[in-house]
């Protein structure tokens, strides 16, 4: 809608555009032709593995034994840090959007740190897990102590993250949320084959395992409840902002239309993460 483009502020139209994917596609859904074997979404996917990943295109900053021994530094201190080292290209292009992406797509509260190409570094934070201040003034001090040594200037973020960083490590880590719905099919072919064998205990054991997922699996939900709940927040104080009147001198239909179907899409993403019961919504 051309008109529209040129009345409306360049904020809104990318807000407007950001909002109506998320009502229409559902609470951090991937589109349906994403490769989740590729790019950050790939790394996303490693990170609920574990909490560090290394591209395998810049091993040589931070070969395997480096990065176990970083991983099993922060596994030990049972904080939600994560780690990634990529290489600058047209998968991880250097801009600001790069870490919240990560962030998003990880769909975990904690501490991230990404080392782009030979010296770039950028770390960011959930506000409950480490303050703005907090983690910008530990990047910067380690970007100026260690420089082009990747390997010092992670284990030193590492280090100070893990004393300062809020939280828990998540549950993925230890094997136990990742696998998904394949532990679900896997233990009820189990439990069901052993019932069948010829005993009810096989069966108690199926029944305390979903359990045990199903509340694991609010935990995880009530972690994005958060995130999604402050996004969307964010868009309707942007709403408010651009102190738009429909009535008001200036307004053409146009615009009308547009900020209707904002509003809209404000209280559809309100009423889908309200009726959210796992997190797959």
């Amino acid at each position: 809608m051309p008109a529209t483009r040129r009345a409306l502020p360049r904020p809104l139209l990318a807000l407007l555009a950001a909002l109506f994917a998320l009502a229409g596609a559902g609470m951090f859904a991937p589109p349906a032709h994403a490769d989740s074997t590729t790019g950050l979404p790939k790394v996303a996917e490693e990170l609920r593995k574990s909490p560090v990943y290394v591209d395998p295109r810049v091993k040589d900053q931070l070969p395997d034994a480096d990065a176990e021994a970083l991983a099993k530094k922060i596994k030990d201190a049972g904080k939600p840090v994560f780690v990634a080292v990529l290489p600058e290209n047209s998968e991880f292009p250097k801009n600001k959007k790069l870490l919240g992406n990560l962030r998003s797509l990880t769909g975990i509260t904690g501490v991230y740190a990404v080392h782009l190409g030979d010296r770039s570094f950028s770390a960011g934070a959930d506000s409950r897990v480490m303050s703005r201040n907090s983690v910008d003034n530990l990047a910067d001090a380690v970007r100026t102590s260690y420089g082009s040594d990747t390997k010092g200037l992670l284990n030193r973020f590492v280090e100070q993250a893990d004393d300062q960083a809020k939280g828990h490590a998540p549950d993925s880590w230890s094997g136990g949320s990742d696998s998904g719905s394949g532990t679900s099919t896997a233990g009820l072919i189990t439990g069901g084959a052993i019932v069948v064998a010829g005993g009810g205990g096989a069966y108690a054991l199926y029944r305390r395992s979903k359990k045990k997922r199903e509340e694991r699996e609010r935990a995880e939900l009530e972690t994005l409840r958060v995130v999604v709940d402050e996004d969307i927040t964010a868009f309707g104080e942007e709403l408010d902002r651009l102190d738009f009147t429909p009535g008001g001198p200036g307004a053409d239909d146009a615009m009308r239309e547009d900020y209707t179907h904002a509003l809209d899409a404000y209280d559809t993403a309100k009423s889908r993460m309200a009726a959210a019961t796992k997190p797959q919504d």
